[in-house]
Formats: structure tokens, C-alpha cells, sequence
């Protein structure tokens, strides 16, 4: 009993030290100091340009692309294998409607003109996924009639078949095939979808029904693609001076540099902090806000994901190329949606490490988390324009002792 009265006691005596050493009305400080965070705005930029990177598909991506985004074209490939050796296929009615490719698209886009229409091609290559980039897109035969995507698609994706000729199946079967490479295009300039890879699950199937010559008996074949990947054709994002484009085909990134304004930085009565003062500050946020310009990808239901990356190089005065050493670590990416017409991006540990002065301020790079993964595209009004112009927003508290 004696011992429990000892322990009662002692959490007592804890928390009424917890209690004293706290503010009522302030109960992010302590008993001895005020100190509250503070914040600033800032548009103090002084250089902000775009470049290029060069990016290869993996063959894992969860996301296949078809289509056209500006100059650049995506063309999805698959390939099917273990078919049925010495199959036919009658072409009756019945057998050609359960004969097709089916696909799972994700999202779409069709131009102003031009519904989203596909075309499937007759692939004779052998390829891999992390290679499908060397595979010669002009040796590919079309087969059968176009096929349009329907105009909505739902929010968990649309399931779509896209009829292929029975008599393209019955020359396989009596070529001795037992694969079958497939490609597939967006037919016009400015339209294109993603589908469902094979990693999800729920990522392209052949199917077909069909007999032996032997029994006449109605047999099914359905098989998920056994590989699947995507070609990325054109030409490579440029340098942009005076604009910041995220663009993933083919990967565009921006670099964003500001001057150094240490008089920012005040304490609680608005004195400006001395040098030691300042790199003893803890910054609780810091955020880059730049205003969209351009964004026909990152819709109502579309995350985005931004990651800044410390730049290592020195002397940066002009648009230019950077990559490999020009770059150090990166931070954790931003990702939300877009509401409204801005958008912001985390450097917090940025803005602490140029603080406390472990870290000269040579600028960040911006680059998207969906690099070759998606149709996404994105222009932010350079801190050039006439309006909405880009913001540095800083909260920060400074030492109490």
C-alpha cells in the first residue's frame, strides 16, 4: 500500500512540473518565453528555367500509355503466349463477338475534334520489357478495324474489348504460333488514354473462343499478357529559359532560385536577427506557391507528386542542362490535387538547412514523381509574368534562450 501511494504521489508531482512549465495561452512555448511562430512572404527570385531529362521506361510501371501528348508519342506493346497449338476458330458470328483484347483504361483524353480511337498492330519481335524502347515501330502490320474508347470513363477505371479478326488468329494457328506481340496506337494527334498494366492484376487479356479439328468441341482461352510495356517516341524536352514546365513525356523539370533576404527573419518585437540568432531559427514550414498557367492532366480525382532536389552545382546564371552531380539528395515529394489555380511544394528542409548556414542556397530542382508514367503536363507562371506571380512562404520560431 505504502508503495502505491509512492507512486501515486510521483506521477502527481510530474504532472504539475508538466503543467508549470506551460502557458495557458500558449501552450506551444513554455513558462519563461512568449515565443511564437512567425511567417513571411517572399518574391524575391532572380532565376527560373526549364530542362529536359532523359528517362527510360522500366517494363514495370503500373501504368501503360497510348497516344500523343504534343510531339511525343506513347504505343502500348504486349505480348501473349502458351496459346493453343492447332487451333481453329469458325467465323461465325458467335465466335467472332468472344474474340478480342481486353483492356482496363484508367483516364482519357480526346481532342476538341477527335474522340479517343485506337488501332491494334501485328508486332513480329521479339522484345523485353525494359527494352521495348529498340523495337522498329514501321515493321508493325495493323489488324482489323479501329476502335473507339468510350467517352466516359468511370472513377475505378472502364473495362473496354477490342475485337480482333478471326481469320488474323487462324493464320497464327496455322503459322505453328504459339505467341502472339501486339501494339497499340492512338490514331490522331492529341488524343491518347492509360490503361492497367499486368502488375495491377487487372492488365490486358486475350481471349477467344475456338475448336480442335479433331472433336469440334467449343474450347476458351483467356490469358492476362504475359509481358507488357510501352514505347516513348520523339523528341526530348529542351531547355525553357523564363519557364517552369513539369511535363513526364518526355521529362521536362524546372529549377527555381531566389536571393537570400536574412532581414526577414525578426524576432518577437520586430528586431532583425543577428547571424547567430538566425541559424539557431527552426523553420515549422516552408513553401514554394506557384500559380498554374497550363493544366489539362491534373483534373478533379488526379494526384500530382512533386519532389524538390538540393542542386550541387555552383554558379548558376543562365538556363542550362542539369543532371548526375549537378544534383545532391531529395526531399520527400508533395502530393495532393489541384484545387484552384495554385499549387505548392514542401522545402522545408531546404529553407533549415540554408538557415542555419549548413547549406549554401544554389537553387532547387522541381521534377514530377510520374516521370514516363503518365500524359501529365503542367506550366506555372514564371516569377517574370505580369501576375500571379510565384511565392516563398516561411513559418518559423525563433530561440527563446
Amino acid at each position: 500500500m505504502e508503495r502505491t501511494n509512492q507512486i501515486f504521489m510521483l506521477v502527481i508531482c510530474l504532472l504539475l512540473a508538466l503543467t508549470a512549465c506551460t502557458k495557458k495561452d500558449n501552450l506551444t512555448g513554455d513558462n519563461f518565453s512568449d515565443v511564437r511562430p512567425q511567417s513571411f512572404f517572399y518574391q524575391g527570385f532572380d532565376l527560373g528555367f526549364s530542362f529536359g531529362d532523359s528517362i527510360q521506361v522500366k517494363g514495370n510501371e503500373k501504368v501503360l500509355l497510348c497516344g500523343h501528348s504534343g510531339a511525343v508519342e506513347a504505343v502500348t506493346v504486349l505480348h501473349f503466349n502458351s496459346l493453343p497449338k492447332n487451333f481453329v476458330i469458325p467465323e461465325s458470328k458467335s465466335y467472332q463477338d468472344s474474340t478480342w483484347i481486353q483492356l482496363s483504361i484508367i483516364r482519357k483524353n480526346a481532342s476538341l475534334r477527335n474522340s479517343t480511337v485506337l488501332q491494334l498492330y501485328s508486332l513480329e519481335q521479339h522484345w523485353l520489357e525494359d527494352a521495348a524502347h529498340e523495337l522498329d515501330l514501321n515493321a508493325m502490320t495493323p489488324i482489323g478495324e479501329t476502335f473507339t474508347v468510350p467517352d466516359s470513363i468511370g472513377l475505378q477505371g472502364t473495362v473496354v474489348k477490342v475485337p480482333i479478326p478471326v481469320e488474323f488468329l487462324n493464320q497464327l494457328s496455322a503459322a505453328q504460333k504459339d505467341s502472339l506481340s501486339i501494339g497499340i496506337k492512338a490514331v490522331d494527334d492529341d488524343t491518347w488514354c492509360e490503361m492497367d498494366s499486368r502488375s495491377t492484376g487487372k492488365g490486358p487479356r486475350l481471349a477467344f473462343k475456338y475448336q480442335k479439328p479433331e472433336t469440334k468441341q467449343m474450347l476458351s482461352f483467356d490469358m492476362l499478357a504475359a509481358r507488357d510495356s510501352y514505347i516513348v517516341n520523339g523528341p526530348q524536352s529542351t531547355i525553357q529559359a523564363d519557364r517552369w514546365v513539369i511535363n513526364n513525356l518526355h521529362p521536362s523539370r524546372m529549377y527555381v532560385h531566389w536571393l537570400d533576404d536574412w532581414s526577414l527573419f525578426k524576432d518577437m518585437d520586430g528586431n532583425t536577427l543577428d547571424e547567430v540568432s538566425r541559424k539557431r531559427v527552426t523553420i515549422n514550414k516552408a513553401e514554394l506557391i506557384f500559380h498554374l498557367k497550363e493544366n489539362p492532366y491534373y483534373k478533379a480525382g488526379v494526384s500530382y507528386s512533386l519532389r524538390p532536389i538540393w542542386v550541387e552545382k555552383d554558379s548558376i546564371e543562365i538556363a542550362m542542362q542539369l543532371s548526375g552531380s549537378d544534383l545532391g539528395s531529395a526531399a520527400l515529394p508533395t502530393t495532393g490535387f489541384v484545387r484552384g489555380d495554385s499549387m505548392v511544394v514542401d522545402i522545408t528542409p531546404f529553407m533549415q538547412g540554408y538557415t542555419n548556414g549548413k547549406k549554401p542556397n544554389k537553387g532547387i530542382v522541381i521534377k514530377s514523381e510520374h516521370e514516363m508514367q503518365s500524359f501529365g503536363y503542367m506550366e506555372f507562371y514564371h516569377f517574370t509574368a505580369a501576375s500571379k506571380k510565384p511565392k516563398l512562404r516561411v513559418v518559423y520560431t525563433v530561440p527563446w534562450l
